[in-house]
């Protein structure tokens, strides 16, 4: 760890007010880099970023990440590790590597609501000024002012997955079409009591379509499946007649199927995605660049089109959300979720 990284880190508030003041006096112009232990103008945080060669990141395995880290490779010659997994087990893995004094990973990308829970772990490292935070639209950089770790880059939809030979069109034309008896014992769900995809869904639609929604979902006895891949073959091969929530990226992943994916009325609830720094990053200029670029128009572009919901503007999104998450009302949902379909 060098002594620039660690005299930003320990510089008292008053000096680094000052030392705005300075710059700012001398006619210090835009794009210098500074915090995280990265400094100087942005060109040069980028010369250092390929200088390190690689990054790893730990994070989830989807479209999205697939095409940041091909797209990055490609841009900056810069080699990427993705290490992937449950939040849960991610989480636990950097926990135990960071006690052992072993800094192996750079970026991590939860979603935006563990994010502050996590950063008290000292996980983290205070995220930087980027040249694309300019980029973001309103709500998100209201978002990444609230918080000093990291920054959001995509919105990741939750839809519904029915079978075309069991289910006919507009059936599900409002989530409504889930409390239906005629459906009972033919659901597959995500499981709404630990965290992930189900029960960001639960909190969502409790939200809008209250309790009783919920209650009436629960006594059609869903069927819970914790392997996404699986629950959407158990679906095609005709096993259930939907599953739900169904990632609305993977949308492509069963074209050809005899599957249809529902966006319902009402719209789909999102989660907000996340990409913050690691505590000791050891390529922490690669960790910059990449989160910068995940922010590109470029990138932001590829995200509508795969399809995800872009931060960044302008643009318009693939499909009307239910959203943004309220952060502060997620201890309640999870102890509602488990009162309503039990802990399963």
């Amino acid at each position: 760890m060098s002594w620039s990284f660690l005299r930003r880190r320990l510089i008292a508030p008053l000096a680094l007010l000052l030392v705005a003041g300075l710059a700012a006096a001398c006619g210090s112009g835009g794009g210098e880099a500074g915090g995280n232990g990265v400094s100087g103008p942005w060109s040069s945080v980028v010369d250092a970023a390929k200088k390190e060669h690689e990054l790893v990141v730990y994070g989830f395995t989807s479209p999205s990440v697939q095409a940041a880290i091909t797209a990055f490779e490609a841009k900056y010659g810069i080699k990427v590790q993705l290490v992937s997994g449950r939040p849960t087990d991610l989480i636990a893995r950097i926990q135990s590597e960071q006690r052992a004094q072993k800094f192996l990973g750079d970026v991590y990308l939860p979603n935006q609501c563990s994010v502050a829970g996590e950063a008290k772990l000292g996980m983290y490292a205070p995220q930087r000024e980027l040249p694309n935070f300019s980029r973001l639209k309103p709500e998100y950089a209201k978002a990444l002012k609230a918080s000093p770790w990291g920054a959001p880059f995509q919105l990741n939809y939750l839809a519904l997955l029915t079978n075309k030979g069991l289910v006919p069109e507009g059936a599900f034309s409002s989530w409504q079409g889930l409390t239906d008896p005629k459906w009972k014992g033919k659901l597959l769900s995500d499981s709404m009591s630990i965290p992930g995809v189900g029960s960001l869904w639960f909190q969502q639609t409790y939200e809008v379509l209250g309790a009783d929604f919920h209650k009436k979902v629960a006594a059609q006895e869903p069927v819970v499946g914790r392997q996404t891949a699986a629950n959407e073959r158990s679906v095609a091969s005709g096993e259930f007649a939907a599953y739900f929530p169904f990632l609305y990226s993977h949308s492509d992943d069963v074209k050809g199927l005899p599957v249809r994916v529902v966006v319902p009325d009402e719209g789909l609830p999102f989660d907000l995605g996340w990409a913050v720094t690691l505590r000791n990053a050891p390529h922490i200029n690669a960790a910059q660049v990449f989160i910068n670029e995940l922010l590109s128009q470029e990138f932001q572009d590829t995200l509508v089109k795969m399809p995800y919901g872009s931060v960044t503007g302008p643009g318009v999104d693939p499909v009307k959300g239910i959203g943004p998450r309220n952060c502060d009302a997620v201890e309640k949902a999870a102890s509602d979720a488990v009162s309503i379909y039990g802990k399963k």
